[in-house]
């Protein structure tokens, strides 16, 4: 998404709604990941807190996959 924001200036055609939209789902995907890790690894003592690699992962794969969906449809 800030990729599509930023090269393609796509934020011409964003309005409340559709950014309201978008909030709230990359927000559930990012909930869902971290309950799914946490209740996994509740019976490990190690696992107190989401790891950071966790994140990373999210985030480059969120990245992979809007430019694999960009260059396919250009």
């Amino acid at each position: 998404m800030g990729l599509s924001y930023g090269l393609l200036h796509e934020g011409q055609w964003l309005n409340a709604p559709l950014v309201l939209g978008i909030g709230l789902s990359v927000g559930a995907v990012m909930l869902f990941t971290v309950y799914s890790t946490h209740r996994q690894a509740a019976s490990a003592p190690a696992a107190a807190r989401t790891p950071l690699r966790l994140y990373l992962y999210a985030g480059a794969s969120s990245v992979l996959v809007g430019a694999g969906c960009f260059l396919c449809t250009t």
